[in-house]
């Protein structure tokens, strides 16, 4: 599937990502709202995503109305897990929604640029979970902090 640069709204459900399939989109943003929303990407997905580089959206792939709070209250959270590929170049913003990232097999994301505001984060599994970004190679939010050694958490 390829999404054509734009605004994309999730409402009262998931955006799932599943089963071997191949997703791709510039310019996109996906925003989340009400009951039960939240990002779901499983098995063996293939995922290259990258955000706006102008307007109001810019820099930001995903993000959710902090006021709804979605699937938060039914134990429901945002989601990337077992294999594949994941490319995102852009801002993930789930400021009061928790985020999982799981191995159970070889699991990577590849990306230059990749903020990450969530209300937790927890990455676990049995198998290899690699993160690597580069945030001088995505030419947005220059004056985003730099870090040679690796992660940084702001709070």
């Amino acid at each position: 599937m390829t999404f054509n640069p734009g605004l994309y709204v999730i409402k009262d459900g998931a955006l799932t990502f599943s089963s071997g399939s191949t997703v791709t989109g510039n310019g996109v943003t996906f925003y989340f709202t009400g009951i039960n929303t939240r990002l779901t990407v499983i098995s063996s997905a293939t995922v290259n995503l990258t955000a706006p580089t102008g307007g109001i959206y810019e820099g930001f792939i995903f993000i959710q109305d902090p006021l709804s709070n979605p699937g938060q209250l039914t134990g429901k959270q945002n989601s990337i897990q077992g294999g594949g590929s994941i490319k995102i170049v852009g801002t993930v913003y789930f400021p009061t929604q928790p985020l999982t990232i799981s191995g159970n097999g070889n699991f990577g994301i590849n990306s230059p640029m990749m903020p990450i505001i969530v209300d937790t984060l927890t990455v676990t599994g049995n198998g290899v979970v690699t993160i690597q970004v580069d945030q001088t190679a995505a030419n947005m939010f220059q004056d985003l902090p730099k870090t040679i050694d690796g992660a940084r958490l702001i709070n």
